[in-house]
This record gives structure tokens, C-alpha cells and sequence, in this order.
């Protein structure tokens, strides 16, 4: 349950980074501007807000992840709450042919 005052949306580059999905907010910047990252099936931007209940993947160089957000993170949780406001639903790694 929300207290009032509390926000219910992020922006999508600090929710990635503050979950630790991806490791810096310019990653996330970066792969959102390169088409990388959807939200509910639609391309997104950095600023793109997410909330609770929606789906968001991640279609990187080296793996995909579709991630569904369970809730907003205040500041960047301790690496054991992480999973508190993410669950993934799907993860695979991609082969490299060389």
C-alpha cells in the first residue's frame, strides 16, 4: 500500500539502473536510444515513465530479458531486495559465431 506522497512511476533509465539490471544509468540511456528497449511491446525512451504491472525487455548485444516491474523502487535497494520491485520472466544469452 502507497502512503501518500509516494511516487508510483519511474523514470525507465533510473528504474534499470536502480535495480541493478543494468549497471549504469548511461547504459540504460544508451540502449533505449538505440531501440533496444520496449515497454509493453513499444519502443522506449530514457525518460519513458514504467509502473507497476508492466512488462519491459531488454533486447541487448549479448542477451535478452523481459522483466515484469512489481513495484517502484525509492532509492536503489540492497542487492537482496532487488527482487522486490522486479521479477524476470525470461532470460537467454545469445551465441557468438566467430
Amino acid at each position: 500500500m502507497k502512503v501518500a506522497g509516494e511516487r508510483c512511476e519511474l523514470r525507465l533509465d533510473l528504474f534499470l539502473k536502480r535495480c541493478g539490471i543494468l549497471k549504469r544509468r548511461t547504459w540504460a540511456q544508451e540502449a533505449c536510444e538505440r531501440g533496444m528497449v520496449f515497454v509493453d511491446g513499444r519502443k522506449a525512451k530514457p525518460s519513458t515513465s514504467v509502473r507497476p504491472g508492466q512488462r519491459v525487455l531488454l533486447d541487448l548485444v549479448d542477451r535478452t530479458i523481459e522483466v515484469e516491474v512489481l513495484d517502484i523502487p525509492p532509492k536503489a535497494p540492497a542487492r537482496e531486495e532487488r527482487e522486490r520491485y522486479y521479477r524476470i520472466l525470461s532470460e537467454s544469452t545469445k551465441a557468438f559465431s566467430l
